[in-house]
Order: structure tokens, then C-alpha cells, then sequence
């Protein structure tokens, strides 16, 4: 009679566990192909992560890069119209030393830009983070010697050229 009680409980436990063996009863290729699938998953979204992420340095490069263009284009203008008066034969002699100080400034910045282009130009997305910054630097330095290059030229002419109200 001791052995009836006991009975019950294992048949019992071992019925359910049957059963829950037979629920999950994958074999290993079903198994392989559930796990298969989930890592395309995982792949396919790490490949649009990848995506989004060359779309966003290709987007900032080019962005950068336009922003250097246009300085390199301002510096060039400045130069040609500078090197025009020095051409003049009829240039006082001070206001050559001037144009030609200038002359000398715009060929240095138009170095430093046109190099900073060309490291923009020839970055990878491993490299971004420090051209980028790099980039950033000279650009705003170019900007402020700019600025100050139309606050002499207004200082020297008494106009207010760059209408900047100075």
C-alpha cells in the first residue's frame, strides 16, 4: 500500500515531462536553422547600422569639405585680384610692400586649406573622428584670419566693405 501514494506523483511527473520533451522536441537542424535565421537578423540589421553610419561620415565629409572649397575659392579670388595689382606698374612703392605681404598671407592660407582638403578628401570612416576635428580647427581659424583680413582692409579704406557695420 506504501508503494500506491508514490506511485502517482512519478507517473505523474514523468507523463509531464514527456510532454513537455515532445513540445520541444527540435532536432538539432531545426534547432540550426531557428538560429540560422536569427542571426541574418542580427546581420541584416548591423549591415543597415553600417549603412546609416558610412551615409552620415559621407554626409559630414562632403559637408566639410564644400565648407573648405569655398575658402580655397574666396583665397584664390583675393589672390588673383591681388596679383593683378602687382602687376601694375604704376604701384607706389608702399602700397606694393602691402599687396605683396598680403600676397604672401593668402599663398600660406591657401596651403594650409588646400592641404586640410586634401586629408578631408582622403579620409575613411576609421580616420573621421580626428580629420574631422582637425578640419573643424583650420577651417575656424581660416574664418577668423578672414575676417580680420575685411576688418583691416575696412580700417584702411574708412568703408564698411564687408557691411559689417565696422
Amino acid at each position: 500500500m506504501m508503494t500506491t501514494p508514490f506511485k502517482f506523483p512519478v507517473l505523474f511527473a514523468a507523463l509531464a515531462g514527456s510532454l513537455m520533451l515532445a513540445a520541444c522536441s527540435n532536432t538539432a537542424e531545426e534547432q540550426n536553422d531557428k538560429m540560422n535565421s536569427k542571426m541574418e537578423k542580427v546581420n541584416d540589421k548591423v549591415q543597415d547600422m553600417n549603412t546609416d553610419a558610412q551615409a552620415n561620415f559621407e554626409k559630414d565629409r562632403e559637408s566639410i569639405a564644400s565648407d573648405l572649397r569655398s575658402m580655397r575659392d574666396d583665397i584664390n579670388s583675393k589672390l588673383k585680384d591681388t596679383n593683378d595689382k602687382l602687376a601694375k606698374k604704376d604701384l607706389k612703392s608702399s602700397e606694393r610692400t602691402e599687396k605683396e605681404q598680403l600676397k604672401a598671407e593668402l599663398e600660406k592660407e591657401q596651403t594650409v586649406v588646400n592641404d586640410e582638403l586634401d586629408k578631408v578628401n582622403n579620409a575613411t570612416a576609421s580616420t573621421w573622428d580626428g580629420v574631422k576635428s582637425d578640419a573643424q580647427k583650420v577651417s575656424n581659424d581660416v574664418k577668423t584670419w578672414w575676417g580680420g583680413l575685411k576688418e583691416d582692409v575696412d580700417k584702411k579704406t574708412d568703408s564698411d566693405k564687408d557691411n559689417d557695420g565696422h
